[in-house]
């Protein structure tokens, strides 16, 4: 409850008037053998918490473009691999 209620209150507050929020940052590991560990993924699942707070995001502030963002994807190409997969699923 209290991982849904932050989502909806931060991005419903500002509904309408951001253009896009960065719902996941950093979700895959530095050595990208895996996701991060995490309160949330502990609670809801590796997956689980990703698309619920896309899910949420969604529901708090539907015009919004929605993002799931890492860093040096470009530079780690475990990393990379790891990120696809993840937006594969997300997507799948």
């Amino acid at each position: 409850a209290a991982f849904d209620r932050y989502i909806a209150e931060v991005a419903g507050r500002y509904r309408g008037r951001v253009n896009g929020w960065d719902v996941v940052n950093e979700a895959v590991a530095e050595d990208g053998n895996g996701l991060r560990d995490c309160h949330w993924s502990e609670a809801l699942g590796q997956d689980g918490y990703i698309a619920r707070a896309f899910e949420q995001a969604k529901a708090a502030d539907p015009d919004a473009v929605l993002f799931l963002n890492d860093y040096n994807l470009e530079n780690n190409p475990v990393k990379g691999a790891t990120f696809l997969r993840l937006v594969e699923r997300m997507l799948g």
